[in-house]
């Protein structure tokens, strides 16, 4: 058995708000650093999570790293605290920009 997709689309927060989860998502896949990336919602909370995964070969993280002087390699890069940060900032324009 595989999952290929969601049961739903649309998710319900624990304030009664709806969520297009699926559109957030694409949106979000707008950030040149993210090659994918998955929303989670549940009817419990009033906030959303999302597991983002930003590209292997994608020269915008790659030439940050660079001008920071970071000479790390990718998985070292995903858990420093600096290219996270840039990571959330970049996403974070993306969602101002849409």
């Amino acid at each position: 058995m595989k999952v290929i997709d969601r049961k739903k689309e649309i998710l319900k927060l624990s304030q009664g708000e709806y969520v297009a989860v699926e559109s957030i998502e694409s949106k979000y896949l707008q950030c040149p650093l993210v090659t994918s990336i998955w929303v989670y919602g549940n009817g419990f909370e009033s906030f959303l999570v999302a597991v983002v995964v930003p590209g292997r070969k994608v020269s915008a993280l790659e030439d940050w790293a660079a001008e920071d002087h970071l000479t790390d390699d990718y998985k070292s890069l995903c858990q420093n605290l600096k290219a996270r940060n840039y990571i959330l900032d970049e996403l974070n324009i993306t969602a101002s920009r849409v």
